[in-house]
């Protein structure tokens, strides 16, 4: 038996008081995805190298190692305290509860440029090409898709600096989906923008959020635009539950002048190998928004 060191709070409370029927839908080196049948979502045990994420049970990175756990495997819940994945037995009786808490932009106009080209820099001088992002030795194909990432990203930004929600769920259908791996560049990026302008001071009040149906409609476009692991990911971030480390990181760039961010950023950017690099543009180019509106 395994144990638990911690979980995301909606996760362990479906599982003490629903229970789980399912089976693994995929397995990777540090990451075992969880098909539920109750509601067809995806859940997941991570190493614990990759702190909290939404929807995950985190274990020891040693211990995960050793899981001989196969796709398809069937996964139940019992007794309210384990899961059984397989053969293996992970038990979440005493695991910390996690619950993704974004931070609220409370630093003034100035402040938040400043740190905004803080991250610029850093994203620069750090970021990783493939995605949204080039090198010189870049090839052809790599050239193009940033280019097609570019034009996307410019048109979404026109539309959301008028408020035209409309154009802009129009201008995410060119970005969901869009470029390789298990979550494309302008999933990666979208994530991040939704990270961001989660941080508004409306978010924290009862005021109506005006940027809800922008976020509710990329998770609806995501559910037939990209791949289930990535459409998850938009659909946790619609709701602002992304992971801790994009969590710290956007402390860092909406509290802390001028920003700390060699651990914060380098913890992003360790994402995939360019999904970091391109959450983190979507921070900025959230940030920036966010500038704009409430000053």
């Amino acid at each position: 038996m395994i144990k638990a060191m911690s979980g995301d709070a909606h996760l362990l409370r479906q599982l003490r008081t629903e229970g789980f029927s399912g089976n693994v839908h995929s397995r990777f080196r540090n990451a075992i995805n969880l098909h539920n049948y109750a509601d067809g979502e995806l859940y997941a045990i991570v190493a614990a190298r990759y702190g909290d994420i939404p929807n995950a049970l985190l274990v020891d990175s040693d211990q995960f190692a050793f899981l001989d756990i196969k796709a398809e495997a069937e996964v139940h819940c019992g007794s309210g305290a384990f899961l059984f994945v397989g053969d293996t037995v992970l038990s979440f009786a005493d695991c910390r509860e996690w619950t993704a808490s974004l931070p609220v932009i409370r630093a003034s106009q100035a402040g938040l440029l400043q740190n905004i080209a803080a991250g610029e820099a850093y994203l620069a001088e750090h970021g990783a090409s493939g995605g949204i992002k080039t090198a010189p030795d870049s090839s052809a194909f790599a050239k193009e898709l940033s280019r097609m990432l570019d034009d996307a990203r410019a048109g979404l930004d026109a539309a959301l600096a008028v408020d035209d929600i409309e154009e802009a769920l129009a201008r995410t259908s060119s970005l969901i989906g869009l470029g390789p791996g298990l979550t494309p560049a302008g999933d990666d990026f979208l994530l991040g923008l939704m990270a961001a302008l989660h941080c508004l001071p409306q978010h924290s009040t009862n005021n109506c959020d005006p940027y809800r149906p922008f976020y509710l409609g990329i998770a609806e476009r995501a559910t037939i635009g990209t791949n289930v692991i990535s459409a998850t990911a938009l659909k946790n971030a619609a709701d602002g539950r992304v992971p801790q480390t994009i969590i710290d990181l956007l402390q860092e760039l909406v509290h802390n002048n001028p920003p700390h961010l060699a651990a914060t950023a380098d913890q992003v950017l360790a994402i995939g190998s360019s999904s970091g690099t391109d959450i983190f543009y979507g921070l900025l180019a959230g940030l920036k928004l966010a500038a704009r509106k409430i000053y």
